[in-house]
């Protein structure tokens, strides 16, 4: 049996309507009817937002990669930062979890301010919900910390 898996972004506050209305939406396109009609028979959703783990780093453990902070899927960079954060892991446990801690905060940090950047210089769908939050800087991750 085939499984797969359909991926799409948007605000937290059109997934519920996405959940109910997602079998009815997809009956009205033309490719993705054929490839998940009748098989769907379950729906997951997940947000997908930025967040940052606090503390990242303690006595004998650090988190890296998408275990210290998370990153926007549109916003990519997950595998080259756990790919860095590994090689950094080995320093920091001996030396100094808490200065691994800070330079993830300024990387969290550093992360976001390029991300609000990215959106708001998108100026192609000025009526979409979507991009009209991410423009104002909403849905970035800011408060999201763990």
């Amino acid at each position: 049996k085939e499984r797969g898996m359909l991926c799409f972004f948007g605000q937290r506050t059109a997934a519920e309507d996405v959940r109910q209305n997602f079998m009815a939406g997809i009956q009205h396109t033309e490719h993705l009817k054929r490839l998940t009609l009748p098989q769907v028979n379950q729906i997951r959703m997940s947000l997908c937002s930025s967040s940052l783990l606090q503390p990242c780093a303690g006595e004998r453990w650090i988190a890296v990669g998408d275990a210290a902070f998370n990153v926007h899927p549109l916003g990519s960079a997950g595998v080259a930062r756990a790919l860095r954060d590994a090689h950094l892991a080995p320093q920091a446990l001996k030396d100094s979890p808490a200065e691994y801690e800070a330079f993830q905060r300024r990387e969290y940090k550093s992360y976001l301010t390029q991300l609000e950047r990215q959106y708001t210089s998108e100026r192609r769908w000025p009526q979409s919900p979507f991009w009209t939050a991410m423009s104002n800087g909403r849905d970035l991750g800011k408060t999201s910390v763990l």
